[in-house]
């Protein structure tokens, strides 16, 4: 297995991104549409990073293997919007490292999110898992909380 780097996306990434998510997409049979629900992966730039947001990727070789996308609001909520990793490249680590940076974000805001909610679509239920194992979060109800529907609400509890 090659090296690979984690670093911020930017919008050159974007037709190796739409290729990696369709290539995943495509494996467990899902419906992948640019101008419906993948409109999103179009502009990184005005879609997440003008919305206090960041999208990471791993890279292998000069092709995208893996990534994850969330926004944080004023209102202390980090929604994940994607997480995603080819075949080859699960269950090495790279998750793990891939959802620190929700943690990094969330240590290094003005907003302060040192005790927030991130919500996480169930599509992306295995970062559930990761956010837990990290020792930052706990699985809740989301009784108290208005977002939407089918995802997981995580308090999470971020140390400065």
């Amino acid at each position: 297995m090659s090296k690979f780097n984690i670093r911020k996306a930017n919008n050159t990434d974007t037709d190796l991104i739409i290729c990696t998510i369709g290539a995943i997409h495509n494996e467990f049979k899902l419906d992948f549409n640019l101008k419906g629900d993948e409109f999103d992966l179009t502009n990184i730039a005005e879609n997440y990073f003008s919305k206090n947001g960041e999208f990471w990727v791993a890279e292998a070789n000069g092709s995208i293997c893996g990534g994850i996308c969330f926004i944080g609001d004023k209102d202390k909520c980090i929604e994940v919007k994607r997480f995603f990793l080819l075949p080859g490249w699960r269950n090495l680590g790279l998750s793990r490292l891939l959802h620190q940076k929700i943690i990094d974000f969330a240590k290094g805001s003005t907003i302060h999110y040192h005790s927030c909610w991130i919500i996480v679509p169930l599509e992306c239920s295995s970062s559930v898992d990761k956010l837990i194992s990290l020792g930052y979060a706990e699985d809740i109800a989301s009784e108290n909380i208005n977002i939407k529907n089918n995802s997981h609400y995580l308090r999470c509890n971020i140390i400065n």
